[in-house]
């Protein structure tokens, strides 16, 4: 996973694979994702991320059971 913050353009991507984008979505304005070919979400970008209210994400610890 990478986070990357352009202070030019005032946008925030997180990147949580390498895979490459085949479709994406504007979920809101100012909120795109972006999905691979398995339908699987592989980018989100946040544009006007200074005034972006973060308190929409809802962040969870999942614990795995090893098999």
């Amino acid at each position: 996973m990478k986070i990357i913050l352009d202070k030019a353009s005032n946008m925030l991507n997180i990147q949580l694979s390498d895979k490459p984008s085949i479709e994406s979505a504007e979920l809101e304005e100012g909120l795109v994702v972006d999905y691979d070919g398995d339908g699987l979400i592989v980018n989100i970008e946040i544009e006007n991320a200074n005034n972006f209210d973060f308190s929409k994400f809802t962040f969870e610890t999942l614990n795995q059971k090893s098999s």
